[in-house]
């Protein structure tokens, strides 16, 4: 900011001027009062220019690797009817509606995941073979009707005795032709269902998670209801398989993925519809993929079975 001259040393000045009226001496006086007046005066040094404000550049983080699913990785035994026993679950194999077919291919495999729970790798090539489920490549938790023992302590149970029967899953399953990827479970008539047919099989209860290439439950719908959020198309079917009653529970959105189930709550329903008296026994909880036609694999992440009683 520039400022106006001292007055005192201007006085001064103007003075000095006055002693003589020679034109010498005015001109001294004259130029000698400009320098004053130029001193007196500060120049004002220019500023810098102010660099305009430049963005930082954004580094852009490196992506996270995506690991590969330990499932993927799981070894497979492509023996017909192998089973694999591991802790309180068995995977099987299962390839029970073949008859005389050839050309087709089905392998399983199951081992503990990193989290401690079970996982488990399926696949399968049954061609274009027409109708009719050829297969079911599943893990079994308890005792499967015809087998000598259960899997698990937990199972069989009274229906009226279970409180809760609760299946936690992590699951991706992709494949062509038809099927379904489901839950099935069997009730009898006693504790010890250690043969085959009806007796000692009262019921065969299955919940559809999805179903593709227009696979519908048997039997005849007779009812849509919700359970833990979900709906589902219920199908009512009596003298399946060897004279047992075929009840199925299909959801209407596909629930692959991460998913919670707790089954007591289906068996619940049964009861309060008089569908099930409460004395029939759980006998096993089965999980895997109804396969009619085409090729597919299933990975299961992770899977686990928590049985409460009352």
């Amino acid at each position: 900011m520039s400022r106006a001259p001292r007055a005192p040393r201007e006085r001064k000045l103007s003075g000095l001027c006055d002693l003589g009226g020679a034109n010498l001496v005015v001109w001294v006086c004259l130029i000698v009062w400009l320098s004053a007046c130029s001193a007196a005066v500060p120049t004002q040094t220019p500023l810098p220019p102010t660099p305009s404000p430049t963005s930082q550049p954004t580094e852009t983080p490196a992506p996270t690797p995506i690991p590969t699913s330990a499932a993927s990785a799981i070894a497979l035994n492509c023996e017909d009817e192998a089973s694999i026993t591991i802790g309180e679950y068995q995977a099987q194999n299962n390839t029970w509606g073949k008859g005389d077919l050839s050309g087709w291919s089905q392998c399983i495999g199951v081992e503990l995941s990193p989290a401690g729970t079970l996982a488990g790798r399926w696949k399968w090539d049954w061609l274009d073979t027409g109708g009719g489920v050829k297969a079911y490549p599943e893990i079994i938790f308890g005792q499967k009707p015809g087998s000598a023992a259960s899997t698990s302590a937990a199972l069989p149970v009274k229906l009226r005795d279970l409180r809760a029967a609760v299946i936690s899953y992590e699951v991706d399953s992709n494949y062509t032709g038809g099927g379904n990827l489901t839950f099935d479970l069997w009730l009898t008539n006693t504790s010890n269902p250690s043969t085959w047919g009806a007796p000692p099989i009262t019921h065969e209860i299955m919940i559809w998670l999805e179903s593709h290439g227009g696979l519908n439950p048997g039997g005849v719908q007779m009812d849509l209801i919700s359970i833990g959020g979900a709906k589902y198309a219920v199908y009512l079917g009596d003298d399946f398989g060897d004279g047992w009653r075929y009840i199925a529970f299909n959801s209407v959105k596909s629930q692959v993925g991460v998913g919670t189930l707790d089954l007591a709550d289906f068996l619940a329903y049964l009861q309060e519809k008089n569908l099930a008296t409460g004395d029939e026994y759980l006998a096993s909880i089965e999980f895997g993929n109804e396969v009619v036609r085409g090729a597919g694999e299933t990975l299961l992440h992770q899977y686990q079975v928590a049985i409460q009683t009352k």
